[in-house]
């Protein structure tokens, strides 16, 4: 994806999903954030208020991929194998819901390995895959769902338009079993590149602490939503076509890769390394900041601004036509958020939140 030259001009009519709440305060009344998508008669606009100075980014993108608003389901079974520690992975989840808390977001699941499945197969059944979205911060995904035979319900539901967001170890590297079994998990023997990507050797499998540091080729975009994630132990080959690289490269692989999945309409946004990286107090914001932006393997960014503002209204123009879609995403904060908001804008003349 190139960075974009400018601001394209405005227009017409417009429905707004909210994926993160539109008012937040903290205390009482000492801090209140909000934000609006308007229109007026030269286009679409978006008021910032706020009662303090903060830093704020504005990303619009343009996609053709399924980038509406989807139920956000969370990995954790402590009856089955895993490659982060309990108490480390709850430690997470619950750093996650402090800012689904703070962002006003409650569209969210924690799911074991069985209710993982019959959500898969529900959804693959019923059509709604390209409604749902699963983090796995275990590196591992559960014989439930996955297996040696390609013929499984995981691929079946990225078939259908899944989305998953994965950490922790080369994606489809590994079944797990439950812990009660005599082997806790096993090795896939095909390539996971091959399988998820069709090239060979596009995901890395390096068991090496290696950190990249060169910027990837679509790098200014986590550099305005400030994702710093360098770990690219797991990361995603540049020559996998249809895929957008956010963080860091090295000797051709990225830190964190959103990428079509080669059969169907899924896509996986890949955090290429071991959870947390190196990054500990952040690592979970990464991850949250690229699902609420809304961002895609074919996003095309359309209007990106990155700034500060003071306390009180700030009206900014938005680039989006007529009959465009397109998913605006506002953030207040740098590293770790304090306000967000997510709207999708499809053409339709009502307003719908989805908290």
């Amino acid at each position: 994806m190139k960075r974009p030259d400018g601001i394209l001009v405005m227009a017409a009519v417009v429905v707004a999903v909210l994926l993160v709440g539109e008012f937040i305060s903290y205390g009482p009344g000492t801090y209140v954030s909000e934000s609006e998508v308007i229109l007026d008669e030269d286009g679409y606009n978006i008021v910032l208020d706020t009662n303090y100075s903060t830093e704020y980014t504005v990303l619009v993108t343009e996609t053709d991929a399924n980038g509406e608003p989807r139920h956000l389901y969370i990995y954790r079974d402590f009856d089955y194998a895993s490659f982060i520690e309990d108490s480390y992975l709850d430690y997470w989840i619950e750093k996650m819901a402090a800012e689904f808390e703070a962002y006003n977001f409650t569209d969210f699941t924690i799911i074991d390995a069985e209710g993982l499945r019959d959500m898969m197969a529900g959804s693959v059944y019923n059509g709604t895959a390209s409604q749902t979205a699963v983090l796995f911060l275990t590196g591992i995904l559960p014989d439930t769902v996955y297996g040696e035979d390609e013929d499984n319900l995981f691929q079946a539901w990225l078939s259908a338009g899944g989305f998953v967001y994965w950490s922790g170890a080369p994606i489809g590297m590994f079944v797990g079993h439950e812990r009660t079994a005599d082997t806790l998990f096993e090795l896939v023997t095909d390539d996971p590149g091959d399988r998820f990507f069709g090239i060979p050797g596009s995901i890395r499998t390096q068991e090496a602490n290696d950190m990249a540091q060169d910027h990837s080729s679509d790098r200014y975009i986590g550099e305005a939503l400030n994702i710093y994630y360098d770990s690219c132990n797991y990361g995603v080959s540049s020559d996998v076509p249809d895929s957008l690289f956010i963080g860091y490269e090295k000797d051709g692989y990225n830190s964190i890769a959103l990428s079509r999945y080669v059969d169907g309409t899924g896509q996986l946004c890949i955090f290429g390394g071991a959870f947390p990286p190196s990054d500990m107090q952040t690592a979970h914001s990464n991850i949250l900041k690229v699902f609420f932006s809304g961002l895609c393997y074919d996003s095309v960014v359309t209007m990106l601004e990155n700034s500060e503002k003071g306390s009180g209204e700030m009206t900014i123009s938005l680039g989006i036509g007529p009959t465009d879609e397109a998913v605006v995403f506002v953030m207040y904060g740098s590293l770790l958020g304090t306000y967000g908001n997510t709207y999708y804008i499809t053409g339709a003349e009502s307003l719908r939140r989805y908290t």
